[in-house]
């Protein structure tokens, strides 16, 4: 009787199962995963810059705007804004208007921009006082150079009869350019005219007015 033929041998399939992995699967396996993360960490961080520069932005023209109400307010009655100047040092830029409150007491306001703080400040009196009124910081991060005054006169003239400021801000929140802030806007004294006696100026220096309210007693811009 003849012999049986021996079957082939067949491999077991549950042996390569196994097998594990082996050392080029594991690295090709890596290096998509060091892309794939790559990816989300480079979205994830786009993202959180993003967030930030909105913020700095919108805390920027937080503080514009907090200047600028409470500089309506002051300058829409007021009756003589003085010449912008620098202080008494040479630094820092300084403006004073004398004003009518709401009980019809004459206020003087003035305001100031620290060059090297960049805090916009200001403080107000009635009469003269005996000592310096202490200061309030209205805005931080004003960072206005050289060539970007903070405060503008404009005087009356016949065809424009009221005297104006304007104050332009340059607000920056963190270190990115993008969170810039750059407003201007123009404040009318509704009760001033071509004879305000700071309207003039004639008389040396030239660039201060020539009668300044406001700035006599404790009060000067140093």
């Amino acid at each position: 009787m003849p012999a049986c033929a021996s079957a082939p041998h067949r491999p077991d399939p549950r042996r390569r199962a196994d097998r594990g992995t082996t050392l080029v699967e594991l690295v090709v396996a890596m290096g998509i995963f060091t892309v794939v993360l790559s990816v989300i960490v480079g979205i994830t961080m786009a993202m959180v810059q993003d967030v930030r520069k909105s913020t700095n932005v919108y805390d920027a023209g937080a503080d514009a705007r907090a200047a600028f109400s409470r500089l309506d307010k002051q300058i829409r009655y007021a009756t003589a804004i003085n010449r912008p100047r620098p202080g008494t040092s040479g630094a820092d830029r300084y403006v004073e208007f004398q004003s009518v409150d709401g009980g019809n007491v004459l206020t003087c306001h003035q305001w100031r921009l620290l060059d090297a703080s960049d805090l916009l400040q200001q403080r107000s009196w009635v009469g003269v006082p005996a000592s310096a009124p202490s200061w309030s910081t209205v805005a931080t991060h004003v960072v206005n150079g050289a060539g970007q005054p903070p405060f503008a006169f404009t005087a009356a003239t016949p065809t424009v009869p009221r005297q104006s400021l304007t104050v332009n801000l340059v607000i920056r929140r963190g270190a990115q350019s993008a969170g810039t802030v750059s407003l201007s806007t123009t404040f009318t004294a509704r009760n001033t005219d071509t004879d305000t006696s700071t309207n003039t100026d004639v008389v040396a220096p030239i660039g201060d007015s020539d009668a300044p309210v406001c700035l006599g007693g404790a009060v000067s811009r140093s």
